[in-house]
């Protein structure tokens, strides 16, 4: 058996779990968003998996005209979660941030609460998408 078959593909994955998304109806406030965000689609987002559902706000750029889909959704998500298996300074070292910079480390401990949320919401199968060869 190849490595294809024996690996589940997040798009696949994602198929599993609902989401619906609202245009513009975020719960950040304005003075709290960056410049990419403010000039970004933004989304409020709920997923729900297994009875279990997560709520985010989420921004896609310019370019992105349609709704999000969970399969992007997803793959942010499951990105950002690696910064829960590693310490900030490993985490800036490796995504090029300075690690005296306090903005990092807000999107450090923003890329850890959402990815402890998205456990939570994945359950036992967290590993399963987390590994998933990611073909959105």
């Amino acid at each position: 058996m190849n490595t294809a078959t024996q690996t589940e593909r997040l798009s696949k994955l994602a198929r599993k779990v609902s989401c619906s998304a609202k245009y513009g109806d975020i719960s950040t406030p304005w003075d709290k968003l960056d410049d990419w965000q403010r000039q970004a689609h933004p989304y409020r987002v709920r997923l729900r998996y297994q009875g279990r559902q997560m709520s985010l706000d989420f921004f896609m750029g310019q370019a992105h005209t349609d709704e999000p889909d969970a399969a992007e959704v997803l793959s942010c998500l499951l990105s950002d979660a690696s910064a829960c298996d590693q310490s900030f300074e490993e985490w800036a070292s490796e995504l090029g941030y300075e690690t005296d910079s306090r903005k990092a480390e807000r999107v450090y401990n923003m890329c850890v609460k959402q990815g402890e949320k998205l456990k939570l919401l994945l359950g036992d199968d967290f590993e399963r998408f987390l590994y998933a060869e990611n073909d959105v």
